[in-house]
């Protein structure tokens, strides 16, 4: 992760973006996408759901920045302060609040996959992200899949 500031270009492991306004970001690689079709469909899945994502409680997608260089492919989202495994081992969520306001966050941020269609299915401490004021946001949407609920079950005719 770094700090993008208009007009400089910073590098931050493999990652350089050019971004036209102050925003503090964070630079995900995806996948090379000529890995496999396997690695291809994934980041198709994860930017064309991250790119609709509406709700305060989902990590949205500012851009993308393709590499010429290196024909890598970056995701840029907001910058999260840690996830919730780091927040865990660093006694950052102690109190009974704090855990009910994480715990209440990701529920919303679910019921609203859920009702729109769409199953995460790889919901791990990783992949939930908090602000400093404790915020919560789902991100990894690569493994996500849209379903249909299943038709009512109707009882067999009488005869």
């Amino acid at each position: 992760s770094a700090r993008r500031t208009a007009g400089t270009e910073k590098k931050g492991g493999r990652a350089a973006a050019r971004v036209a306004h102050a925003l503090p970001l964070h630079v995900l690689p995806a996948p090379r996408s000529y890995a496999s079709d396997q690695d291809a469909q994934r980041v198709l899945r994860e930017v064309s759901y991250q790119r609709t994502v509406t709700h305060p409680n989902l990590l949205p997608l500012l851009g993308t920045y393709f590499s010429r260089l290196s024909a890598d492919l970056y995701l840029l989202c907001p910058l999260m302060a840690l996830d919730l495994s780091q927040a865990v081992r660093a006694g950052r969520i102690t109190s009974p609040v704090q855990r009910q306001s994480v715990t209440y966050q990701l529920a919303c941020a679910l019921g609203h996959m859920h009702a729109s269609g769409v199953v995460h299915r790889d919901l791990k401490p990783p992949n939930i992200l908090l602000s400093a004021e404790c915020r919560v946001r789902l991100c990894d949407f690569g493994l996500a899949r849209t379903y249909r609920p299943p038709r009512q079950l109707q009882p067999p005719p009488r005869q």
